[in-house]
């Protein structure tokens, strides 16, 4: 029972680390997996449907994050979502398809994602001073302890390996 609950919340944290680029993942995801129209507009149904996954995404990576936004605060979260489709308009060639094979807008979504890791960080840091998301904030520094202790007992296994080898 212990083994299970320790690789659940092992998995959970890998999900809040590995959650870092959601909104660029969400629109090669898209690129690779929804139609285009003879003139290369991306079928939209099934693109927002890839966003609305990467905003789920956004909010299990930095849940203090997600709740702050919820509760009207973290305005950072607003200018990163204006940030990303002002970028987009500048960068788009009015054409999907081409968008995705050559176009710069990835570069868009890598910043949106650099955005929302920094807009947690800011809203974080306001969060722990005023003592709303204890629960989360705990969470976050136990995700962060449990990978140095699994790092460490990787190392450790490693070098027993090589000794016993």
């Amino acid at each position: 029972m212990h083994k299970t609950m320790f690789l659940l919340v092992v998995f959970a944290c890998g999900m809040v680390y590995a959650a870092s680029t959601c909104s660029y993942d969400g629109y090669r995801q898209a690129c690779q997996h929804c139609s285009f129209d003879q003139y290369g507009t991306m079928n939209q149904t099934c693109y927002e449907g890839y966003q609305a996954n990467a905003q789920v995404c956004v909010g299990a990576a930095y849940p203090n994050l997600a709740t702050q936004h919820l509760l009207g605060g973290c305005p950072a979260v607003d200018s990163c979502v204006s940030n990303l489709q002002l970028c987009k308009n500048l960068r788009t060639t009015g054409n999907d398809s081409e968008d995705c094979l050559y176009g710069e807008i990835d570069s868009c979504f890598r910043e949106a994602d650099a955005c929302a890791a920094l807009a947690d960080k800011n809203c974080s840091s306001v969060d722990k001073t005023n003592g709303t998301g204890e629960v989360l904030n705990y969470f976050n520094d136990m995700c962060s302890w449990i990978s140095i202790v699994l790092l460490l007992g990787v190392f450790a296994a490693y070098a027993e390996h090589r000794h016993s080898g």
